[in-house]
């Protein structure tokens, strides 16, 4: 009964997802673009889930529900979220049932099965089409549990039989399942007491309970090396460029990563930035993870659960923690799914077993659990209306951590709805955080098209067939090419185009400002050189270039105080003394004109020849 009230309860937290429109980020993949999966349950649809690697995963039957769903409701987002809806509301109720029937205790399972399933971190699992096969995995994984205890309580084939095929249809799936049987063995340490921690028990009992789950041993290695050979086929595996060390690097900020989420779920984003920890923050991580470890499980007699739901984190975590990157995602709230489920037995039964001791410490127990569910119900609530489309999913991702392929996805979105114009500023900001960001050209390029600038349209096709310069430096170069034939408007989209590759680059700044001077455009050539200098104080020729454009504009003093900052940085070049020279003649500061004529020739230039026979007229002096 209680199982079912909780199941209900879930559903009805999550219910608004029920409302929500399928989201351009890989709900496409995985249903609406997939034609394979539009045309429902079939012949054809059964051998495609079979055989399809989509996704870099073997998971036939994610496939075949999605399948199942567009049978039975079409291409309506709300009846493929009522099924991750349901799946996860039993997935709750399942959990319930297990600690309870493992453990013999009733509330302890039931607030660890409510503060999992109302967790906002699962609200990516959830309330993301896409991501069915958590849920659907851990359907089958949850199952795979509650036979294993009938296994336990009479060991016969049959029994095993349903627990390995538990394990199958979890793993095909999701792979991420391949922790199964080391979690049994987990459950055997604790609550089962089939495995005890000193050394002769362990020693006689290990082996026996490792050779009884050879089968699914035996799964989980095939399973194994169909995700690895799948992932390499795709190309999706970074694990061949990116060095061992720097892998491993990842793996203890990561952990530190979900413990934060996990107590401390705010900042939340569908698209978590690259991060490169320094060495000090990867030392800190793995001396505390190593330090917690090893006291749990010096601790296991003496609080077995403790050592239990770490160790079920820390496990079942493996597969995603980072040891092999798998394409661009390196941490994500949906892989907490089933990780969570230990690191909540942790606390919730290390407050338990304290709260026995006594009537008050049980109230307080009680009162600090309900708490943490309310807490718990409203911030779910609250962050699960981000996922209601793509437009809110992606200002939301862009708010918290810029992304490039956010910026590309709020492009589709609004080139989805034919609002052409609005989609070239998303496209662009993705092309900046990722210059070879192929889709975002030419999503761009069809907003371009569709807005009347086919030339711009070419050049982003351009850049994606290879007939485009591909790095800075090359369009730094072509630009250059424009400016001595006078093609001022093709050198400036190349200096722009530069600056999509380096952002802060300095020379495109100030060699594009000095084209808008060119083209007589002042105020424009200011703001670039302001760029350059924000990117590089220090950079002379910006200074340079400010100043030819105050001069321009016939501001002297501002000109003059740019040459001063042009020649301290840069006190070799005598153009600098030259252009100088020319804003102390418009002063009227004559001698200084001179002296700094006279410093343009030692440095070996040739001061302007008009500037001199002015200076010599207006002084009376020749020098």
């Amino acid at each position: 009964m209680l199982a079912a009230l909780l199941g209900i309860l879930t559903f009805l937290l999550f219910a608004p997802a029920l409302h929500h429109e399928f989201l351009n980020y890989d709900d496409g993949l995985y249903v609406y673009g997939n034609d394979a999966v539009r045309n429902g349950l079939s012949a054809d649809g059964l051998a495609y889930a079979a055989q399809s690697i989509r996704g870099g995963s073997w998971m036939p039957l994610t496939w075949l529900s999605h399948m199942l769903d567009v049978t039975l409701f079409g291409l309506r987002p709300t009846g493929h979220h009522f099924t991750s809806l349901l799946l996860h509301s039993l997935n709750a109720g399942l959990l319930m049932l297990f600690l309870q029937r493992a453990t013999q205790r009733l509330w302890p399972g039931l607030f660890v099965a409510a503060l999992f399933a109302f967790h906002p971190l699962r609200n990516e699992s959830v309330a993301w089409i896409a991501e069915r096969k958590d849920v659907l995995c851990a359907f089958f994984w949850l199952l795979g549990l509650l036979a294993y205890l009938r296994f336990v309580e009479k060991q016969t084939a049959r029994r095993l039989a349903v627990v390995a095929l538990c394990l199958a249809l979890a793993l095909m799936s999701k792979p991420m399942a391949v922790t199964f049987p080391f979690v049994l063995l987990l459950l055997d340490f604790w609550p089962l007491r089939r495995l005890e921690v000193n050394g002769n028990s362990l020693k006689a009992a290990l082996p026996k309970l490792v050779k009884e789950k050879a089968i699914l041993f035996l799964l989980v290695a095939l399973a194994a090396t169909a995700t690895f050979l799948s992932q390499r086929e795709i190309g999706a595996m970074k694990h061949h460029t990116a060095p061992v060390a720097e892998q491993l690097t990842a793996v203890p900020p990561n952990y530190v990563f979900y413990l934060q989420k996990s107590f401390l779920p705010t900042g939340l984003t569908v698209l978590y930035p690259d991060r490169k920890p320094e060495a000090r923050t990867v030392v800190t991580c793995a001396v505390a993870l190593a330090a917690v470890t090893a006291l749990l499980i010096a601790g296991a007699t003496k609080f077995p659960w403790a050592t239990f739901g770490w160790l079920w984190f820390v496990g079942t975590l493996v597969p995603v923690i980072g040891f092999v990157r798998v394409g661009h995602i390196a941490v994500a709230d949906r892989y907490t799914y089933l990780p969570s489920i230990g690191l909540t037995i942790l606390i919730v039964w290390s407050v338990a077993e304290t709260a026995r001791k006594s009537a008050l410490r049980r109230r307080l127990a009680a009162t600090v659990a309900f708490v943490a569910l309310a807490v718990l119900t409203l911030a779910t609530r609250a962050d699960l209306s981000r996922w209601r489309d793509s437009l809110a999913l992606f200002e939301a991702a862009n708010r918290i951590a810029p992304h490039a392929i956010a910026w590309n996805s709020l492009a589709v979105y609004h080139l989805d709805r034919g609002e052409y114009a609005a989609a070239i500023t998303p496209a662009s900001r993705a092309i900046q955080l990722n210059p070879r960001y192929e889709n975002a050209f030419l999503n761009r390029a069809i907003a371009r098209e569709k807005t009347g600038d086919l030339a711009g349209a070419k050049l982003d096709r351009a850049r994606v067939d290879g007939s485009e310069p591909r790095s800075a430096e090359g369009y730094l170069n072509r630009a250059a090419m424009f400016l001595n034939e006078a093609r001022y408007d093709d050198a400036i989209r190349d200096f722009s185009f530069a600056l999509e590759f380096d952002p802060a680059c300095a020379v495109c700044y100030n060699n594009r400002a000095s084209v808008h001077l060119l083209k007589g455009d002042p105020d424009a050539a200011l703001e670039d050189c302001a760029r350059a200098i924000a990117s590089k104080p220090d950079y002379g020729n910006a200074y340079t270039t400010r100043g030819n454009v105050y001069s321009a504009k016939k501001n002297f003093p501002a000109a003059l105080a740019d040459y001063d900052r042009a020649i301290q940085f840069s006190p070799g070049d005598a153009i600098g003394f030259n252009n100088r020279a020319a804003v102390h003649f418009q002063l009227q500061q004559y001698e200084a004109a001179w002296a700094d004529i006279r410093r343009c020739r030692e440095l070996g230039g040739t001061p302007h020849a008009g500037l001199v026979e002015a200076l010599t007229q207006a002084s009376g002096v020749r020098k």
